[in-house]
């Protein structure tokens, strides 16, 4: 089967079978350069695909399975710098998946389990250094995690169900020789007694927090 623009240019060709798209299926753009080739299992796509830019540059690549993407995927930005590349179970984002800034450096990388973060990410800027680390739970941030700053200052607390909980920490060096503050959230709410220092490390303030819940 092909199809003809008002032109009279190709804008797709594949086979049929039974009515329905079934087997190799490419379509073109008006320039006549390839936009995406595929294959068919009964008018769905199943098995490897590719998409291009218009200009000829590709967009992104891997598989389907029964019309939904399966296995490794990677997309490109237009300069061919990978965008992201991970892994889909039908559909849905699952394994693990690294994404990039359009300059090549690595912008996040973790892990996705039914379509959310899960277990542990990273974060970067796009001079390629750490902003932050932790561990997520189906989507919410549970766990340890650490923020990283440009200033050379470091947060490291625990998150329960999303919202900060438990003792956090604000040190003046990622060496953690100088506190900054300390104290206790609860469900994402400073709470008790909070230890503020000085630029040399030194207790400078108490404060109490008695948030209303």
């Amino acid at each position: 089967t092909i199809g003809l623009t008002k032109e009279g240019k190709v804008s797709f060709e594949g086979k049929m079978k039974n009515g329905k798209q079934h087997g190799s299926w490419i379509t073109f753009f008006p320039d006549g350069r390839p936009r995406w080739k595929g294959v068919k299992k009964e008018g769905l796509s199943h098995g490897p695909f590719t998409m291009w830019y218009p200009d000829g540059k590709k967009k992104m690549e891997g598989s389907y399975k029964d019309g939904k993407k399966h296995g490794l995927w990677t997309t490109y930005y237009s300069n061919q710098q990978i965008k992201d590349i991970g892994t889909y179970e039908n559909g849905i984002y699952n394994g693990k998946w690294t994404f990039y800034y359009k300059n090549g450096e690595k912008e996040k990388e973790g892990t996705l389990k039914n379509g959310n973060a899960h277990s542990k990410w990273v974060f970067y800027n796009e001079s390629g250094k750490k902003t932050q680390e932790g561990l997520f739970n189906e989507g919410l941030k549970n766990g340890k995690w650490i923020a990283y700053f440009e200033d050379g200052k470091l947060t490291e607390g625990e998150y329960l169900n999303g919202k900060k909980d438990g003792t956090w920490t604000s040190w003046r060096n990622y060496d953690k020789t100088r506190k900054e503050m300390q104290g206790a959230y609860k469900s994402g709410k400073m709470v008790d007694k909070w230890y503020f220092y000085n630029n040399k490390g030194n207790l400078k303030e108490i404060r109490y927090f008695s948030p209303v819940f």
